[in-house]
């Protein structure tokens, strides 16, 4: 018998053989011979947690939001929208974001990308940061990040003969089926569980019964392609996540059957290898993975979705659309194909399963970067890039998957931006509309996928600014490939803001790709325009004629050439807001002098106006305060004396209702205001410096006053309570201002007019007949004895001939009295007349000295 001293002994050092032999299992790497050993000696390992918990669904979307970064005055201007829910829609996006730091994967791109790293070592590291990170050596370690590395699984099954031993010997385990008790996946929960063993804990591991888990495998066939789905189960699972797994399996092969006919139709082409199918753990991002070696199409799916119908479904189909992407010869060669490669599996979930909106996770880091080369490849980048093809498929002219899918086969990855670029039909045009749906707002919300879509454009690629009046903004535009940019410009929070100009420093009408166009909202309504062939554009408020009431502006730049370009700027652009003058105060001085050899008229008038401004182009009178005074010599003797006056105000004076005082040019480019302009007999040819009308504001018995005519004895003095207001102004009609007259308070003008010789402008700017008006005023004949009874007698009495008193008639064209008229009918007549026959027949002399001024007094909006 041994002394129960050395029995104890003996025991200690059984504790301290196990405690070793534990801490050295739990030391070891996964590719340690002493490790595979004891792998290989244990069929059924004990279960632990895998490397993502079943019961969790991670969203890869939680590393895409970047943190938003705002203007430092964004509450003052959110303050300045006054609750419109519209406005405050557009506006509150983030004018930047806070770029996320480098990740793991961003470090081995760029080393790789660099030539500092081989893609052997590129691929190798990659498959080790989603599993064994630890192996990463430090100086390639960054943020928490995912990339998908199905080129990297391919890279190493394709070249694995080539590959150094102690690469093959190190990533082995990651590429074989999990079936293969080489497999990562076989034995990952053993040295899970061998880290945290303690002597104590392996006691009792010992003593209690060991879960287990065993390889479940389901097979089925489509067009005899075998489809194998595996996955270990666990003995301590309960009967319900058996059935969730069960269930699974059963997506999964619902989700293959589906869209395998899908894509076979899709791109006229079968599997012609057998499909392996693997539900294991993945990193925390990962939803599946995809390559293909020498027998079969291999597809892992994560467990970490398995209770995730829509999920897992839409995994499957993306994952299988890898398959067919290999089938037809698509390989990973660049950054392009890796993009093609990845945008258009996305978009495949949408085409076979468009009620789950699985893709549309993306959409929020896909309108972030609008500004961005639209084909790059990384920080899942290429995911959000299958929009492009969710619009052509769903919104577009025609489908391109398969023809861009095809074309990338036979000419490689550097003729996808071509492909885009020049082969897809009436593609400047379609990408232009593709910039509208991508506003993505309640102003132009066109996508719709079992819901809304959410998003819309922030960031670089939104622009906004609010405009008060005397504001100017100007933008240099700069497009990357396929990119797209939007200005968003909000007029109305400032009431005196009315007039907006726009000018463009280059046009687009005669480019391939580049096309400019404007959402416009005027009066409440949004307009899309063509404003790619535009110089300028103006907008005022005040328009009478056309809708121009101008709220807000998105002005909208689309680049569909993808071929990668320089980054100078391919527009620039000014936007200046101003005031708008609403009234102008007006006075007008006429001195006139008629004469011919024994007759001699002299009058003075003025006119004190205050007009208002339509359109800054027709001053229309809206209160006006005429007078004159004039009289008439005859061979010395004053012969006729007569003044007149009238005050005219209208509450809201149109070109309608009220005198139109002053005409300045009209926007050319406007047709319709041409047209509308054509109904009142006006042509658009009006001078710069504009059309100042003379003719008093009148209207029918609204000028009051009288005329005296002095007669001989015994006839006298014979009074009328009519004026004759031959008074230069009434004669003028109009004359043309020259534009060096005005400045930036309004205008003024002297000048002396010969009447006989004026050409006056509204002859030419109207398209009536003045000179039929003329001659319509002028039908009377001369004043005989027959039309005044005894006149004659009256006149031979005083001493005075018929003839002698006809010479009066000089004030006169030829004109004709009725029978029955009295002494009025002349003066009455000169009164409606307004003018003078243009034809000066008496050897005449006619000036008018005209001095005019014109000064701003009020904006609309005071």
């Amino acid at each position: 018998m041994y002394p129960k001293k050395l029995s104890f002994k003996i025991f200690c050092c059984i504790l301290v053989i196990i405690f070793i032999t534990a801490f050295f299992i739990g030391c070891s790497k996964p590719d340690n011979q002493s490790s595979e050993s004891v792998m290989s000696s244990q069929p059924e390992i004990p279960d632990n947690q895998p490397l993502v918990s079943s019961e969790n669904n991670y969203d890869i979307t939680e590393l895409l939001n970047f943190n938003p970064v705002f203007n430092s005055d964004f509450e003052s201007m959110m303050t300045a929208l006054n609750s419109d829910e519209e406005s405050i829609e557009l506006f509150n996006a983030p004018d930047d974001f806070e770029k996320i730091p480098d990740t793991t994967y961003d470090k081995l791109r760029d080393s790789f990308n660099s030539g500092q790293m081989t893609e052997e070592e590129f691929s190798k590291l990659l498959v080790l940061t989603e599993f064994q990170d630890s192996l990463v050596p430090e100086e390639y370690k960054g943020a928490e990040g995912y990339e998908s590395i199905n080129y990297a699984y391919q890279y190493l099954a394709d070249h694995w003969d080539d590959l150094a031993k102690e690469t093959r010997d190190l990533i082995e385990a990651y590429l074989v089926p999990i079936s293969n008790p080489e497999s990562y996946f076989y034995k990952e929960d053993l040295n899970q569980s061998a880290s945290t063993f303690t002597p104590f804990s392996l006691f009792r591991k010992v003593n209690a019964e060991a879960p287990s888990k065993q390889l479940i495998v389901h097979d089925f066939y489509i067009e005899n392609i075998k489809f194998s789905i595996y996955y270990f189960e666990y003995s301590n699972w309960d009967a319900d996540k058996r059935l969730d797994y069960n269930m699974c399996v059963s997506d999964i092969e619902n989700a293959i059957t589906v869209a395998y006919d899908k894509f076979e139709v899709l791109l006229t082409a079968p599997l012609t290898k057998n499909v392996v199918i693997e539900l294991v753990p993945l990193g925390k991002y990962s939803n599946g993975c995809a390559w293909f070696d020498q027998s079969n199409y291999r597809i892992r799916i994560a467990t970490s979705n398995y209770k995730n119908a829509a999920q897992i479904m839409s995994t499957s189909a993306h994952e299988l659309f890898h398959s067919f992407q290999y089938e037809i010869g698509l390989r990973f060669t660049g950054t392009d194909m890796k993009w093609l490669h990845e945008a258009t599996a996305k978009w495949s979930e949408h085409y076979v399963f468009d009620s789950f909106n699985i893709e549309h996770g993306y959409l929020q880091y896909f309108f972030q970067t609008l500004d961005w080369d639209r084909i790059d490849f990384g920080n899942c980048f290429e995911y959000s890039g299958y929009m492009l093809f969710y619009y052509f498929s769903d919104y577009g002219e025609y489908n391109i998957v398969p023809e861009i899918l095809y074309d990338a086969v036979r000419n490689g990855g550097s003729s996808i931006r071509g492909f885009l670029s020049d082969s897809v039909n009436n593609m400047r045009e379609q990408y232009a509309k593709y910039a509208i749906y991508n506003i993505n707002m309640g102003i132009c919300r066109h996508y719709f996928d079992y819901g809304d879509l959410p998003g819309r454009p922030v960031g670089k690629s939104y622009y906004k600014r609010i405009m008060k009046v005397d504001e100017e903004d100007e933008q240099s535009v700069t497009l990357k490939p396929g990119a797209l940019q939007y200005y968003v410009y909000f007029f109305n929070t400032d009431t005196l803001l009315k007039h907006v100009d726009i000018e463009f420093e280059n046009t687009f009408d005669d480019d391939e790709y580049i096309k400019r166009q404007a959402l416009i909202k005027l009066d409440g309504q949004w307009y899309l325009e063509d404003w790619s062939s535009l110089e300028e554009e103006n907008f005022c408020k005040l328009n009478q004629f056309e809708n121009q009431k101008i709220e807000k502006l998105f002005i909208i730049y689309s680049n569909s050439n993808f071929n990668k370009s320089n980054d100078d700027p391919v527009d620039s652009f000014k936007i200046k807001t101003a005031k708008c003058y609403s009234e102008m105060e007006i006075t007008i001085k006429a001195e006139t002098h008629y004469s011919t050899e024994d007759f001699t008229w002299e009058s003075t008038a003025s006119s004190n106006d205050t007009v208002k401004i339509l359109d800054h182009s027709f001053y229309v009178i809206q209160s006006s305060d005429y007078s004159f005074t004039g009289s008439a010599d005859m061979e010395g003797n004053n012969i006729i004396s007569s003044n007149g006056s009238l005050s005219s105000t209208i509450s809201d004076p149109t070109i309608e209702n009220s005198m139109v005082r002053l005409i300045l040019p009209i926007n050319k480019n406007n047709e319709k205001l041409k047209k509308d302009l054509l109904s009142f007999g006006l042509d658009e040819n009006t001078p710069k410096g504009g059309i100042f009308i003379t003719l008093p504001a009148s209207s029918d018995n609204d000028l009051v006053g009288s005329t005296d005519i002095y007669l001989p004895d015994p006839v006298g003095t014979i009074n009328f309570d009519s004026p004759l207001p031959f008074d230069g102004l009434s004669q003028l009609i109009a004359i043309e201002i020259p534009e060096e007259n005005w400045n930036p308070t309004g205008f003024s003008l002297s000048t002396d007019i010969d009447y006989f010789s004026h050409d006056c402008p509204l002859l030419d700017w109207f398209t009536v007949d003045f000179s039929a008006l003329q001659d319509l005023l002028s039908s009377m004949g001369s004043i005989g004895n027959e039309n005044v009874p005894g006149l004659d007698q009256q006149l031979k009495d005083s001493g005075m001939s018929l003839e002698e008193f006809n010479a009066i008639s000089g004030l006169l064209p030829d004109s004709g009295i009725g029978e029955d008229d009295s002494m009025t009918a002349p003066i009455t007549a000169m009164q409606q007349m307004m003018t003078v026959s243009r034809e000066n027949s008496h050897g005449a002399v006619f000036i008018v000295k005209l001095t005019i001024t014109g000064t701003y007094t009020k904006y609309y909006g005071e």
